[in-house]
């Protein structure tokens, strides 16, 4: 996906200000009188304005949020951390390691304590390293998390 330019974000930042504004202008304007009677023609002149500032709002969120592509920085951080685990391994190496360190905050408790030494655990019917399965493990439940799966 293309990250938007500038002038793309400023504008769809002033749309969703501007509609904001729009919206408690008019909020203010009712909500001063402190009596409503509102007929039908002033209830529908309300609904557009209102519609249109939710509709903005979530596009600008929107904007916002594919701008800063947390999604493709989650899925590539996701695909180094497996690239990563690939070779060959050992726990004492690996606990010192950068990666262990961008890792650690996203892990389960259990699997830290279990990859930290604090902990022993036992998987039945798995072959290999029982450190490095929990934390291919824990990866996949990451990405679920996350929404890449």
């Amino acid at each position: 996906m293309k990250a938007p330019t500038l002038p793309a974000l400023l504008s769809s930042s002033l749309a969703g200000i501007l509609s904001l504004i729009v919206t408690w202008g008019l909020w203010r304007a009712v909500d001063g009188s402190r009596s409503i009677t509102v007929s039908r023609g002033q209830l529908e002149a309300w609904v557009l304005p209102i519609v249109f500032s939710l509709v903005s709002l979530a596009y600008y969120c929107w904007r916002l949020h594919s701008a800063f592509g947390l999604k493709e920085r989650r899925s590539a951080k996701v695909q180094y951390w497996r690239e990563q685990l690939e070779g060959a391994w050992s726990r004492d190496d690996f606990v010192d390691s950068l990666l262990y360190s961008d890792m650690r905050s996203h892990l389960k408790q259990s699997t830290r304590d279990t990859v930290e030494g604090r902990m022993r655990t036992v998987i039945r019917d798995r072959k290999g390293n029982v450190e490095k399965t929990l934390l291919i493990d824990n990866i996949s439940a990451i990405e679920k998390h996350w929404g890449l799966i």
